[in-house]
């Protein structure tokens, strides 16, 4: 073989071995991660941490997401709505409450102001049916405090005049009256509320109506105008909710079971319907009604910041009834 011929040839051979070998070497390196992404923690091996949740100082040190909010509630001088602005006044909201009686939201205006550390609500005696009158009070809440943040609407009546053990085509005349106070309560009152509300409430705003569990199923001895207008309640939020999403105002209802209430207590009174109302309560797991705060507060979680991405929703707080 030719001189020049055998170093090419020893050459070549030289490369290929040098080339095998970088390949073996290669295969045993970790394979490099570009500076961009090798500067980066690994969250398979090192998950992040969120250290405000193993600081137990920095949660106690988080501000109450409802204090400074103005709020309105209707409702207010008794069961739901006082428990309601009791643990809202106790949270550092400003509170403007409604009722139809005039020594119950006086008295319960002192209490209130007593738990309050702003010690400032506004308390006005209104008939939710007439419209001049909601809007008067909603006028005024902005007039003294600048604004309205949230609302909770939660008047509302059960009808004591339907006879309960009338079928419905045989009620009469106080049928009729009946079915048409409800709805006037329950139904055009809390439109009037909602109408005046949402003039005034600003994106970020969040509104609350008391339905019920009658609202989403029908509940035998209970009066049919009062499931029809809860009923009414139900849709009624879910069709402002979407519409309102939009702009940022969140709108949901919470459907109670029974609460042990002035108006429940009103209603067992009533013999059969009372009746009634024990086997409803009996027909929940938990065998008993609830307690008015602890509906109230399924109301607070739903205006608070805390439910920011829930609207629409209807909250059942009934024992598990439902289930």
């Amino acid at each position: 073989m030719p001189a020049n011929t055998a170093m090419s040839w020893r050459l070549v051979q030289r490369a290929a071995s040098l080339q095998s070998s970088r390949i073996a070497t290669s295969t045993l390196r970790t394979p490099r991660l570009p500076r961009a992404l090798s500067s980066q923690r690994s969250y398979a091996t090192n998950p992040p941490v969120d250290r405000k949740l193993h600081n137990p100082t920095s949660l106690q040190a988080m501000p109450d997401s409802l204090e400074g909010k103005v709020i309105s509630i209707t409702g207010g001088a008794s069961g739901l709505g006082l428990a309601l602005g009791r643990l809202l006044a106790q949270r550092g909201a400003i509170l403007s409450i409604a009722d139809i009686t005039e020594e119950g939201i006086d008295q319960a205006k002192v209490e209130l102001e007593q738990l309050s550390s702003d010690s400032t609500v506004l308390a006005q005696k209104v008939d939710i049916r007439q419209k001049s009158q909601v809007d008067e009070w909603m006028g005024n809440t902005v007039s003294k405090f600048g604004r309205l943040d949230a609302s909770a609407n939660v008047a509302g009546v059960i009808n004591t005049i339907e006879p309960p053990t009338a079928l419905f085509h045989e009620e009469g005349e106080h049928g009729a009256v009946g079915w048409q106070w409800v709805f006037d309560v329950n139904v055009n009152g809390i439109a009037n509320c909602l109408r005046s509300e949402l003039k005034y409430l600003k994106p970020g705003a969040s509104i609350v109506n008391v339905a019920s569990i009658a609202g989403l199923r029908a509940t035998p001895g209970t009066p049919h105008a009062y499931i029809a207008s809860k009923h009414a309640v139900v849709r009624l939020t879910r069709s402002l909710a979407q519409q309102y999403g939009p702009h940022g105002i969140r709108i949901n209802a919470v459907a109670p079971g029974a609460i042990d209430t002035p108006m429940l207590r009103r209603a067992r009174e009533e013999g059969k319907r009372g009746k009634d109302q024990t086997k409803l309560i009996g027909g929940s797991p938990i065998e008993r009604a609830a307690d008015p705060e602890e509906i109230a507060k399924a109301v607070m979680y739903l205006l608070s910041n805390d439910a920011s991405f829930i609207t629409g929703a209807i909250l059942r707080v009934d024992g598990g009834l439902n289930t």
